[in-house]
């Protein structure tokens, strides 16, 4: 599974990156636009009908994410361990939402209902793996 999302984003990140004018700006998930292209590509292809709740876990991240940097600028001796329980939190969220969206389907009976979970999987693994910048 991990290999399938793997060749899927490298075959795809290059026409991804050349949509970006059909993203639309309501548009926010990414934490760039290039990053958004992308995800819009693979949403947009892969699981088009979950497109609108999966924005809105985007969103909530992103709102997560913005909550705890204003905490920060508050109390800037808080240690670099305090931080990352905060983005972890942000992050455990994320993934509460991308299992919601997902379970709305909770079988996978075609191709492209795989594609998705795939997508929601990827998601799920970039915002671990960026996570102070996610």
């Amino acid at each position: 599974m991990r290999l399938l999302v793997l060749l899927l984003v490298v075959f795809c990140a290059g026409e991804a990156g050349q949509n970006s004018n059909n993203t639309p700006r309501w548009f926010e998930c990414g934490g760039t636009r290039e990053s958004e292209d992308i995800a819009w590509f693979f949403i947009w292809n892969g699981c088009r009908g979950s497109l609108l709740k999966i924005n809105r876990c985007c969103k909530q991240h992103d709102a997560c994410y913005l909550r705890g940097k204003e905490y920060t600028e508050l109390h800037p001796n808080e240690t670099w361990q305090q931080r990352w329980e905060g983005f972890t939190f942000c992050n455990q969220r994320f993934d509460s939402c991308l299992l919601d969206v997902a379970s709305l389907n909770p079988l996978a009976n075609s191709p492209l209902d795989h594609i998705c979970n795939a997508i929601y999987a990827g998601m799920s693994a970039v915002a671990w793996l960026f996570a102070p910048t996610a």
